[in-house]
């Protein structure tokens, strides 16, 4: 009788280790009464243009970021520049009123013109940085259609066309970007020159002041000795 118990009770045991083996090697009753599942191609492609918008997205924002921190930079050196002309102006009209010499004709000419110059570039970098500005919403604006229209067309692969073709026209507009950009730097350096020339005639005029006021001091002592 206690040998029977054992025997009943190893029984059990491998039983309970056993069932779950067996199970996983069965098939389930869900996989044998179902229908192989079929995947729509066009779902296949839909996801994969939400994919790509996901990323586009991704693209956009960092985009942004910069495109604003480039902008940030670009207003703090036009208002930069534009002290700088401005204290360049009070510099050499305080230069020619507290000259006991008036500028020769020549040298009003050159302040006028480096002046002017100074004015243009001023103009010319606030006119980009419009330009600039302007693109970066035309490209928000074309981005937030997209995505409007993507959610609104009724077929993929009009959406999918509808989208190349706004990318398309979002690429031109930041190719354009890039020029402004690149005409924006070279109204900086043109405008660098210019308070270079500038300085240039500054320290000549310091040099020549000092100059005559020694010149004249040295005459005076002469004439009073």
């Amino acid at each position: 009788m206690q040998y029977s118990n054992s025997i009943i009770a190893c029984f059990l045991v491998c039983l309970l280790v056993c069932h779950p083996l067996f199970l996983s090697l069965l098939p389930s009753i869900d996989n044998m009464d179902s229908p192989q599942t079929i995947i729509d191609p066009r779902v296949v492609e839909l996801q994969n243009l939400q994919r790509e918008y996901r990323r586009m997205e991704i693209d956009r924002r960092a985009y942004a970021e910069q495109s604003q921190a480039v902008l940030r930079k670009q207003q703090m050196t036009i208002d930069k520049f534009r002290r700088e002309n401005e204290d360049l102006k009070n510099d050499i009209a305080l230069i020619m009123r507290s000259s006991n010499r008036p500028l020769s004709m020549n040298e009003q000419e050159t302040v006028q013109a480096l002046t002017d110059l100074g004015d243009k570039y001023a103009n010319a970098i606030e006119y980009e940085r419009n330009n600039i500005a302007t693109m970066e919403e035309q490209i928000e604006i074309l981005k937030s259609k997209s995505l409007q229209q993507r959610r609104s067309m009724g077929g993929v692969n009009a959406s999918k066309e509808n989208h190349y073709m706004i990318q398309k026209q979002i690429r031109i507009l930041e190719n354009r970007l890039d020029k402004s950009l690149i005409k924006f730097n070279e109204a900086s350096a043109n405008n660098k020159k210019l308070r270079d020339q500038i300085d240039d005639l500054r320290r000549e005029r310091v040099v020549f002041e000092n100059i005559y006021r020694y010149g004249y001091g040295y005459v005076l002592g002469i004439l009073y000795a």
